[in-house]
């Protein structure tokens, strides 16, 4: 699938990279302290990843009560704090041949804003849902194919066990959803997981999948973030797109790269791929196509 570049209009595309400070020693602040005690004394009932204890999945670990005290402590300097110790995961990965690529800086604007929305989950589930507000101070994304998912999950969860940690997987034990295989078929691009590891003192996130839904996502939050500061005309588009225009071309890439993991014929993968150009050129008809999209694309 070749996309060469086009003069068109421009739109800002956000840096999918992001800078990662060196741990130095200095204080620790008092918020990590305090929640860094609070995840070691509840550690042991999470000692074990979902392959060792089938029945824990992500559901049941927010269930906890200690993430709403965990929240109840974070300011900025921890959300610094855990930035700065991303360094430390991404190397505890590449023992593994895990190249994680960390997000940026968490705000404390932002953590509270999740914190709001989590307050209307009881309707939906039953209990506030603050394990979302406090699961992603560390956060970062590993690309990978989507057959290889499980190989890295894998890895993610021997890391932790190696670490005297946890590792939780979406999807995984008694979860009803998140799941990115489910009786032998793959139904999504990316699964996530979720570890802790003593030495850290933070739980990370981890978005292990197919670049397509990093660049999506990374979008998503620029946009989320950006939209009131810079104006519509300098925006990057949605990779979302318009059912009504034909212009979806995250789910046209995502429906390509399921086919392609579920081993399909070479004609039908010829078509979806097709597809997915005809949709792309809809989208970008009136902008120039980012360069990571561009990459993205021309991978397939």
């Amino acid at each position: 699938m070749d996309f060469s570049a086009v003069t068109k209009r421009s739109t800002a595309m956000p840096d999918i990279s992001s800078s990662m400070e060196i741990v130095s020693p200095q204080a620790t602040p008092e918020s990590v302290s305090k929640n860094a005690q609070i995840l070691k004394s509840v550690c042991k009932d999470f000692q074990h990843s979902s392959t060792n204890h089938p029945g824990l999945g992500v559901q049941e670990l927010s269930k906890h009560h200690c993430w709403g005290t965990i929240y109840s402590n974070v300011d900025q300097a921890a959300l610094h704090d855990a930035h700065q110790k991303m360094s430390i995961l991404v190397s505890l990965c590449a023992k593994k041949d895990i190249v994680l690529h960390p997000r940026k800086e968490k705000t404390l604007t932002r953590i509270q804003e999740k914190h709001a929305i989590a307050q209307t989950s009881r309707e939906k589930v039953g209990f506030i849902d603050d394990f979302k507000v406090v699961s992603d101070f560390m956060a970062g994304r590993v690309h990978c194919r989507v057959a290889d998912i499980a190989t890295v999950v894998d890895k993610l969860k021997q890391l932790a066990s190696d670490s005297d940690g946890w590792c939780v997987v979406r999807g995984e034990g008694s979860d009803s959803y998140g799941a990115h295989k489910k009786d032998g078929t793959f139904k999504d691009i990316v699964q996530y997981a979720f570890m802790y590891l003593p030495e850290l003192g933070h739980v990370a996130e981890f978005q292990v999948g197919h670049e397509m839904a990093a660049v999506t996502f990374t979008i998503d939050s620029y946009l989320r973030d950006q939209k009131k500061y810079v104006g519509e005309a300098a925006l990057p588009l949605s990779l979302w797109g318009d059912k009504d225009k034909g212009t979806q071309l995250y789910g046209a890439v995502k429906e390509y790269l399921l086919l392609q993991a579920n081993q399909p014929s070479a004609t039908d993968l010829a078509n979806k791929k097709q597809e997915c150009k005809i949709v792309a050129e809809r989208l970008f008809a009136d902008v120039s196509m980012p360069i990571e999209v561009r990459d993205v694309l021309n991978s397939l």
